[in-house]
């Protein structure tokens, strides 16, 4: 993986921004510094780390930790837009028929099967991108008139609190603090402790019912007869 990065990345404007989606960039980002320079000197870029986003696609993310969610999220990250990272994994859709259809040839014939079937979807893909993006830029131009409008009614009504959060959010997007303003401060208090205060909620409702089922039977069980009033009133 490194070194098709590299080897790709040679090729490209040290000062272009860049984007890298892959489903365990959480740990493939570690050290990656250290790696590339192991790499041989042809292959090695020296592009701008601070330039780089690191994302995971938005389905496989759902699989990660909620720290991963935070710090790799496609929907968190500037110039993102809409992307969700799974482009490279909607062949699998198609080319699963395939097996049934090439699991008694040859290895080579079955290589070359898949290939061509592979190629067929890149180019399709390719003819069809004209199309795709003209909806897709129709769908975003629509979606950003209602965003902004919402936005700006929503800092209107937050107008004392607005400015610092896009500070915040500003700081974080350019990489100026590690600080996530998307991250929701811990709890000292886990599900388990709600869970067992609740029960012991229910246990005092519980206990508190019987005493009065109690008392309410010790109450009926005492019938006085008119006779016996007089009795008690003297007593």
């Amino acid at each position: 993986m490194d070194y098709i990065l590299a080897s790709t990345l040679r090729h490209f404007s040290d000062l272009l921004p860049l984007l890298i989606s892959y489903d365990i960039v959480c740990q493939w980002s570690k050290k990656l510094l250290e790696r590339l320079k192991s790499l041989p000197p042809l292959t090695r870029f020296s592009g701008i780390l601070k330039i780089i986003a690191f994302v995971i696609p938005k389905l496989h993310i759902l699989g990660h930790t909620m720290k991963c969610q935070r710090s790799f999220n496609l929907s968190y990250t500037r110039g993102a837009g809409q992307s969700d990272g799974e482009g490279i994994e909607r062949i699998w859709s198609g080319s699963g028929l395939l097996g049934t259809s090439t699991r008694e040839m040859g290895p080579g014939s079955r290589q070359n099967t898949c290939e061509d079937y592979w190629h067929h979807w890149n180019w399709r893909k390719t003819i069809g991108l004209g199309n795709l993006l003209l909806k897709r830029m129709k769908n975003a131009l629509r979606e950003f008139s209602r965003q902004k409008f919402s936005f700006k009614v929503f800092a209107k009504n937050q107008a004392k609190e607005a400015a610092q959060w896009m500070k915040m959010v500003e700081e974080f997007e350019h990489k100026q603090t590690d600080v996530n303003p998307f991250e929701l401060p811990q709890s000292d208090v886990s599900i388990q402790d709600i869970r067992a205060e609740l029960a012991e909620e229910e246990r005092r409702s519980v206990g508190r019912d019987k005493e009065l089922e109690s008392l309410e039977d010790s109450i009926s069980g005492e019938v006085v007869t008119p006779s016996e009033l007089p009795k008690l009133m003297v007593s």
